[in-house]
């Protein structure tokens, strides 16, 4: 079964891992910093992962579809 995660997860976990801070996320993109926040957990969660690198390469390592809610 393939991974699922958001296209907004990837371009939150993309920012955070290039240094970007939840707050200013949530300012470029519209939306609540509980949002960005949210979206972090979730795919930690999915991935088993504590951080935005660790997250980025067990992605490297998966399978999985982008979907958007």
């Amino acid at each position: 079964m393939k991974l699922k995660v958001t296209s907004l997860e990837l371009k939150i976990l993309r920012h955070t891992s290039e240094g970007y801070k939840p707050e200013d996320l949530a300012h470029d993109l519209n939306i609540s910093k509980k949002e960005v926040e949210g979206a972090l957990k979730s795919l930690h969660k999915k991935l088993g992962t504590k951080s935005s690198l660790e997250a980025l390469q067990q992605l490297a390592r998966s399978e999985f579809t982008v979907v958007d809610v």
